[in-house]
């Protein structure tokens, strides 16, 4: 199939065409299956009316160092809520918690009579705070900052409720794996251009009537189904995309940074709107928009030859050919493809399934070293996605930056996995992760205060970075490895239990101010960088190798090809 494209034209005008439209289909992935980063951002609330009174309580500040620079010695003090509003102070008075200034700090702490009791509670009902410590002590209930419109302050998803938030996320995931399974086998059996049009129709289904989700309930089920379609897109696409280009453009590819792009655009959407439901519309209308291509692309020639839809395939190459300004394709160079294709059944053909992907050793190996090396990927991926809201600074701004740094990294992964082989790349990619994830460990303890704050930042944008283009790197290796009939599977089922595997680990970053914590993590997530060097190593280099494409039933082939021929010469 590759020396057919090269005569027709391996990346001419039609290309560029049929991978823009996919292109543009492909931001959706990013636009459905992420939009839970911001949906699980919590933007702090405060008490209504200040807090409640009750009783008296011995009150200690042994508990913090800063707050016992204040106090040297115990009080008593009238009002048991006072020792959890500074308890609380103590606690959100550090990293991405607190907006409450060491001025103000003073304020509250100076004063040891009554006073103390009025300006803690002034105080802490017009800062913004995400600890529950004080929760039940709040007079009329709480309110959210309105800065910020999300799935938790739209249900109330705080402190008691907070496992719901969990629920919703672990219901996202099933939709990742769902969609992989699903379009796998779809797209084998429907084709790549009906399969990724159904998924496109089920997104804007779906985002659409997430926006009357009366309930959490409601919205889980939504979100199911739009993560599913969501993700269908992506491999669908990935897929159909590869197989309109040869060897040489394979590798280029996997630097169209539309993951980064579209991730830049959900950021700006986010920083702009601040509003889940504004989100979602958005999503909506560009679904119809995207549904429009389907009178624009065709359907992979790969999977018509092979699926014995001749006719259909014929044309196909032929449109190629000329609108690449090239000669039409010869019933040689047609005879001389088609013979090539064997049928691994001597009068049947045969359809790929799950199953046969571990029915030969060499499937099977191949199978298991993609699907753990695409589980560390997605591990570390959404370990740093989700987890930027724990990394020091704006949230809004590290979303930005670090979807900047990624299509810069990621325009990289063609040109370099051409010029020095696809596992050579890959290796690469996670070395520099590793690198980063124990800089961050380092500095945790070697440096304090902006310095530690900015090359924590830094890094994570690093990793982050290379961790996507690692990705990309892993799924050129599964379509080129797998032949045709079985690539949509292949790909389906690597990514399928990959989105099994790595979700726990969206949570994987903690959230509190524990350097300790924070170290073990950035070491664990090395380690995972180190796993995937061993792994790209142990699999086979794939650059400048034709795509293999089997299954075409040879009885069918001249009956077929002389049908097809003839009614093109006609045309002509």
């Amino acid at each position: 199939m590759d020396s057919i494209l090269a005569e027709a034209g391996p990346c001419g005008c039609y290309q560029i065409v049929q991978i823009f439209c996919i292109c543009l289909v492909r931001l959706l992935f990013v636009w459905g299956a992420f939009i839970m980063i911001f949906g699980n951002y919590n933007p702090g609330w405060r008490c209504k009316n200040g807090f409640k009174s009750n009783g008296s309580l011995d009150f200690n500040f042994n508990h913090s160092d800063e707050l016992r620079s204040y106090h040297s010695n115990t009080q008593i003090l009238s009002h048991n809520s006072i020792s959890e509003v500074l308890k609380t102070v103590s606690k959100t008075h550090s990293r991405n918690v607190s907006n409450m200034g060491q001025n103000s700090l003073n304020s509250l702490l100076i004063n040891r009579d009554s006073n103390i009791i009025r300006n803690v509670s002034d105080a802490m009902s017009k800062e913004y705070i995400r600890n529950c410590d004080v929760i039940e002590y709040c007079e009329g209930g709480i309110e959210f900052n309105p800065e910020s419109s999300t799935i938790i302050t739209e249900f109330n998803l705080v402190c008691d409720r907070e496992w719901i938030t969990t629920v919703i996320l672990i219901v996202t995931n099933a939709g990742f794996v769902f969609g992989a399974v699903f379009i796998g086998q779809v797209s084998e059996r429907l084709g790549r251009k009906t399969s990724l049009y159904m998924s496109i129709a089920v997104v804007m289904i779906c985002s659409g009537a997430a926006i009357f989700s009366s309930n959490w309930q409601t919205y889980a089920c939504f979100s199911f189904f739009l993560t599913s379609g969501s993700y269908a897109i992506a491999l669908s696409s990935y897929v159909f995309a590869v197989e309109f280009l040869s060897s040489k453009w394979r590798g280029i590819a996997v630097s169209r940074p539309i993951m980064s792009l579209s991730l830049c655009i959900l950021c700006v959407m986010m920083t702009m709107f601040k509003n889940w439901k504004y989100l979602h519309g958005f999503i909506f209308l560009y679904s119809c928009l995207a549904c429009l291509g389907y009178f624009v692309v065709d359907e992979s020639p790969r999977w018509l030859f092979i699926n014995s839809k001749i006719e259909k395939g014929v044309d196909v190459i032929q449109e190629i050919a000329k609108r690449n300004g090239k000669q039409p394709i010869t019933r040689d160079t047609l005879e001389l493809f088609l013979a090539s294709i064997e049928n691994d059944q001597d009068e049947q053909e045969q359809t790929f399934s799950y199953f046969d992907l571990f029915r030969t050793k060499e499937y099977a190996i191949k199978t298991t070293q993609l699907s753990l090396l695409t589980t560390l990927g997605l591990i570390l991926y959404r370990a740093f996605s989700f987890g930027l809201k724990s990394v020091p600074g704006n949230f809004y701004e590290n979303a930005i930056i670090s979807s900047i740094l990624q299509a810069v990294v990621l325009v990289s992964a063609g040109p370099v996995s051409n010029c020095i082989g696809r596992r050579r790349t890959g290796f690469l990619y996670s070395l520099l992760g590793s690198t980063s994830c124990f800089i961050v460990v380092g500095f945790l303890f070697l440096a304090e205060g902006y310095t530690q704050e900015t090359v924590i930042k830094i890094s994570t944008y690093i990793a982050k970075a290379v961790t996507l283009a690692a990705l990309a790197v892993n799924y050129l290796l599964v379509v080129e490895i797998f032949p045709t009939a079985a690539r949509s599977v292949a790909l389906g089922f690597t990514c399928a239990v990959a989105s099994l595997g790595s979700f726990a680990f969206a949570f994987a970053i903690p959230k509190d101010d524990d350097d300790a914590s924070f170290a073990a993590c950035y070491s664990a997530m090395a380690i995972c960088f180190f796993l995937m060097i061993v792994l790209f190593c142990s699999l086979p280099e794939t650059n400048r190798l034709n795509l293999t494409d089997t299954i075409v039933n040879k009885r069918k082939v001249d009956r077929n090809l002389t049908s097809a021929t003839t009614n093109h010469n006609q045309d002509v």
